[in-house]
């Protein structure tokens, strides 16, 4: 089983890290994945690990801590663990916020 390619904007094999991977959807939400040296992951295990992020509107982004998903980082995810996690930010839909006058 390989890991969704779907929404993917960044793939990027660094000195020590193995897989460094950023989703993006349209709910302004992502999914950070890393896996190898210093990550909650473990390459011979193929296990990765996993947070959550959130989008400005320029693309800068930032780990997030109030999701449903999660109040920390994911650590030691399987690949379909990592697949099910994505596909669920990708469809999550945060409350709404009303501003009033």
């Amino acid at each position: 089983m390989e890991l969704i390619k779907e929404n993917l904007i960044l793939n990027e094999k660094l000195f020590n890290i193995k897989t460094k991977r950023l989703y993006k959807f349209d709910n302004g939400y992502g999914v950070s994945i890393i896996q190898g040296y210093g990550a909650y992951g473990d390459v011979e295990e193929d296990t990765y690990e996993a947070a959550i992020v959130k989008f400005d509107a320029t693309n800068n982004f930032e780990l997030v801590y109030d999701t449903p998903f999660t109040d920390d980082v994911l650590e030691y995810l399987t690949v379909q663990e990592v697949n099910e996690l994505i596909q669920s930010v990708k469809e999550y839909k945060p409350k709404q916020k009303f501003l009033w006058k």
